[in-house]
């Protein structure tokens, strides 16, 4: 299992460029696994991916 390391992935961000984050239009889940694609929603929003 990969390793769940908030700090280190906005830290990956600021040396990408986007310290700020960015926003993504849309995050369309299919059906079946909403409750999946709103856990990786709220995981994006912690270091910075903003989408709808």
């Amino acid at each position: 299992m990969p390793e769940y390391n908030v700090e280190r992935a906005k830290q990956l961000m600021a040396e990408a460029g986007y310290a700020d984050g960015f926003e993504i239009d849309a995050f369309t889940p299919f059906p079946p696994v909403f409750s999946l694609a709103e856990r990786i929603m709220d995981s994006l929003r912690e270091i910075g991916i903003k989408s709808e």
